[in-house]
């Protein structure tokens, strides 16, 4: 539940971003997979006013990740575009993505 979420806020990010750097280096056609269901629980812990630190961290790891393909990038912009930008802060635009190889 989100007591242990936020009890466990450090191991839980690490994992988390292990499981992502994990699909998008290897199995890149698939990411979407892993990225879709993190997409969720974030809209979600904001819709419930939750905000553990390690949330905010994974939000931007997604972003950076993201790049390595359109459809996923798409998926973030389409998501987060429910969500105030006091919250993602350090998103990046949808035009500076794009510049990026």
């Amino acid at each position: 539940g989100m007591v242990y979420l936020l009890d466990k806020s450090v191991t839980l990010a690490e994992e988390w971003c292990s499981v992502v750097k994990y699909a998008v280096r290897n199995v890149k056609s698939k990411f979407e997979g892993f990225l879709e269901p993190a997409l969720a629980f974030l809209l979600d812990a904001y819709k419930r006013k939750r905000f553990p630190s390690w949330l905010y961290l994974l939000s931007i790891l997604v972003v950076e990740l993201a790049q390595a393909s359109l459809k996923a990038r798409e998926l973030i912009f389409r998501t987060v575009s429910d969500i105030s930008q006091e919250f993602f802060i350090a998103l990046p635009s949808q035009e500076a993505m794009n510049e990026n190889p």
